[in-house]
């Protein structure tokens, strides 16, 4: 697997959440677990008490 590389120079502006999702080839990012991480991740950053067992419940 490759790193992610960032460009300096953005091509589009914003990019949907569908659209990162999308695995058809040429029509998305293929990032198909972004929405399970961002949700996670924004559990993790308001309740940072929770258990790992008790992010994913409210994740």
């Amino acid at each position: 697997m490759t790193s992610p590389k960032f460009i300096n120079f953005p091509s589009v502006k914003s990019v949907g959440l569908s659209k990162l999702e999308d695995t058809v080839e040429n029509r998305g990012y293929g990032a198909s677990q972004l929405t399970d991480a961002l949700a996670r991740f924004i559990v993790q950053f308001r309740e940072p008490d929770y258990t790992p067992i008790q992010v994913e419940e409210y994740a």
